[in-house]
């Protein structure tokens, strides 16, 4: 509870940021501290970034060949844009040079939370949606990401 992606974080004062220099370079234990290579804002605190999100799901390095352009990139997604209403997203993130935050952009929105994601035995990538914020419901799908036709 040190760190906030790449932030400094004080949980005894967490509404006030520290100061870069204030950061610890070790965990509580003496262990270093390995800072994330992917990171983007709460849609709280998006600013001028071109993606935000609510909750990140993980998925996968893409290895597969329908995608070809792609292949190397992590392919992941966020929950949702909304609250209120399913939003999700479906990112990449493209790897960058030690020490550096890898860029991420959105492949595409979709009308569905996602809950996670899947790969098959020859690297092609599936992405679990639903309609419903909580476990119930029948709307639960399993989707093969494919190029669309602007080439993503």
């Amino acid at each position: 509870n040190i760190m906030e992606g790449t932030h400094c974080f004080d949980p005894e004062n967490p509404d006030e940021t520290p100061p870069d220099d204030a950061c610890p370079s070790e965990g509580a234990n003496g262990e270093p501290l390995h800072l994330p290579v992917i990171e983007y804002p709460h849609l709280d605190n998006q600013g001028d970034a071109d993606v935000a999100g609510i909750s990140v799901i993980g998925g996968y390095i893409y290895r597969g060949e329908a995608l070809s352009d792609h292949q190397g990139n992590y392919i992941f997604g966020d929950w949702s844009q909304s609250f209120g209403e399913p939003a999700g997203q479906l990112l990449m993130a493209t790897p960058a040079g030690d020490g550096e935050l890898w860029d991420v952009q959105q492949l595409m929105g979709l009308e569905s939370y996602v809950l996670g994601f899947g790969e098959d035995a020859n690297g092609e990538l599936y992405v679990l949606t639903t309609d419903n914020t909580g476990p119930t419901g029948t709307t639960g799908q399993v989707l093969r990401i494919v190029p669309t036709g602007d080439g993503q």
